[in-house]
């Protein structure tokens, strides 16, 4: 595994556990979503993205579709518009 993806990923852990109010954030409309389990998805998000792009950084995007996809729902997008991403919740806006 490469450096670059190892310091990106324990720079994403470290921030959720300096900052515990933004994990609350970020998981309170997730209650059923286990942080490990998270952390694992994204691992293997920045794997894809590093040998894709060349950068390991997960996009807001990413990271909402691997939150949905872990609680089990799935995300309803609208390709016509980049801006929101519909979801069976409403509207998420991904500016």
């Amino acid at each position: 595994m490469s450096t670059e993806l190892e310091i990106y990923l324990k720079n994403i852990r470290k921030f959720f556990d300096d900052y515990p109010q933004h994990k609350t954030e970020l998981f309170g409309e997730f209650p059923n979503v286990d942080f490990e389990d998270f952390m694992d998805i994204m691992r293997l998000k920045a794997e894809m993205n590093l040998e894709e792009k060349g950068d390991p950084v997960i996009t807001k995007t990413q990271m909402i579709e691997i939150l949905f996809n872990l609680n089990g729902e799935e995300i309803v997008s609208d390709l016509s518009d980049k801006m929101f991403m519909h979801t069976i919740f409403g509207s998420i806006c991904l500016n």
